[in-house]
């Protein structure tokens, strides 16, 4: 399809059967047409057009497409979802098949969900949303269920993105989650993925915070959030298990190394000295 308003003119039938031939079959013309599936939603989200059709085309179409058989449909739903208003008012059936997903048996499915639902959570269907929120979608009462995916989902993805989800609804609140997280299992081949999550939840305020407006409306330096998490991981290192102590020392300096090529050398010498005061740790890890 490549005509605008291709949507809207489907049949509700032949709008669900092409969703799910797109992510069914990855053949190159049907990864296109679910790219501009998204895409007229996104469009409908991003110009302010009403979009009745395609909104109503794919509230007919997600509930059964959430159920279906194959898991790539169903993966493939989840991320569509990402294009469409987040309005919890106007639009619920988002949010259940959303929430609805956070239980699916593919972690895949699961994760694209949880994904999902920050980004409402945040302000919008993209990453970084500057200006005014535009959904009306919380995290916050749905905290325990994040909690609960961090405690016992099988998959270390989802354990780390819901503790991702977690930073939004506060680390004053949650950061026991964090700690209860490191204190009994080696965690050191998940270091990379929870990275990103504990990062995110010591730059935010300790409160949480309502958008990706608020959150980072005053950034936090690197090295300022980098002594709060030491420091809250102090209990750990000092009256903890030696797993729990190696995990204490590692993770801040998963955090430390991110994503950035060429750190701040004072973090470098932070991250030496970390090290010098946990030799076993660093003669283990070497």
């Amino acid at each position: 399809p490549e005509s605008e308003g291709f949507v809207e003119g489907m049949s509700v039938e032949d709008h669900r059967l092409l969703v799910r031939i797109a992510f069914a079959h990855p053949a190159r013309e049907t990864r296109n047409a679910a790219r501009f599936l998204a895409e007229d939603a996104a469009r409908w989200v991003g110009t302010g057009g009403d979009g009745r059709a395609v909104r109503a085309r794919v509230r007919t179409a997600q509930e059964g497409l959430a159920r279906d058989p194959d898991s790539r449909v169903r993966r493939g739903v989840v991320h569509l979802l990402v294009g469409i208003d987040f309005n919890a008012r106007s639009f619920p059936e988002t949010v259940r098949v959303l929430e609805s997903a956070l239980g699916d048996a593919d972690g895949d499915v699961r994760l694209g969900a949880l994904r999902s639902l920050q980004w409402a959570h945040q302000g919008g269907p993209v990453g970084c949303i500057v200006g005014e929120k535009r959904t009306e979608y919380d995290l916050v009462p749905r905290a325990p269920r994040l909690r609960e995916l961090v405690r016992a989902d099988p998959d270390a993805r989802v354990r780390a993105q819901a503790l991702r989800g977690l930073a939004w609804c506060g680390r004053k609140a949650h950061g026991d989650v964090l700690l209860a997280y490191l204190a009994e299992v080696d965690r050191r081949v998940e270091l990379d993925l929870l990275a990103p999550a504990v990062a995110e939840m010591f730059r935010l305020p300790e409160e949480g915070a309502p958008s990706y407006a608020e959150g980072f409306r005053q950034p936090r330096d690197s090295s300022d959030f980098l002594v709060d998490l030491r420091t809250a991981l102090r209990p750990l290192r000092e009256g903890g298990s030696a797993v729990a102590r190696r995990n204490a020392v590692l993770m801040p300096v998963a955090v430390a190394g991110g994503p950035d090529p060429d750190p701040p050398m004072a973090i470098l010498d932070a991250v030496i000295e970390w090290l010098k005061d946990a030799p076993e740790v660093a003669a283990e890890d070497a």
